[in-house]
């Protein structure tokens, strides 16, 4: 597409006006300073999870993620452009209980994979996990397991 095909529109920030780029926030800023003055990647880590979550009316329910979920239905945020994407629960563990360990896994009790609730949550290896899955009988089961697919 030429350029001067793109239609012009105002900059959400300065508001003067603009042809947009794919390489500045999807057309929305005539500029990275623009984009970077609205406070966007400043917003603190817990504040985004936040606003991404549905919370049920009575206690300890499951805390759902409205944001983006990956292919298998957990959440993902980005943390920092640097850093990269993260899944939801693991960013909610890390804001309400500190990093999380090496090697260690963050599970969830009520095994819902959109669920954030950090009273949900628990630490684990890949052998506490597993063992968690087999107690509750998630495990994958059927003739496609047996046949080795």
């Amino acid at each position: 597409m030429a350029q001067s095909s793109i239609p012009e529109r105002a900059c959400g920030t300065c508001g003067v006006l603009f042809r947009p780029k794919n390489w500045v926030r999807h057309g929305t800023f005539c500029s990275v300073a623009c984009y970077s003055a609205t406070g966007h990647r400043r917003r603190p880590l817990a504040e985004r999870l936040a606003s991404k979550v549905t919370k049920p009316d009575g206690e300890g329910g499951c805390w759902l993620w409205t944001g983006v979920k990956i292919h298998n239905g957990y959440g993902q945020v980005h943390r920092r452009s640097w850093h990269g994407p993260m899944l939801a629960h693991r960013a909610m563990w890390e804001v309400t209980h500190g990093p999380i360990p090496d090697g260690l896994f963050v599970c969830h009790h009520c095994d819902v994979r959109a669920c954030v609730n950090p009273a949900h949550l628990f630490l684990g290896t890949r052998e506490d996990n597993t063992a968690d899955m087999m107690r509750k009988g998630r495990q994958a089961r059927g003739p496609r397991v047996r046949e080795g697919r």
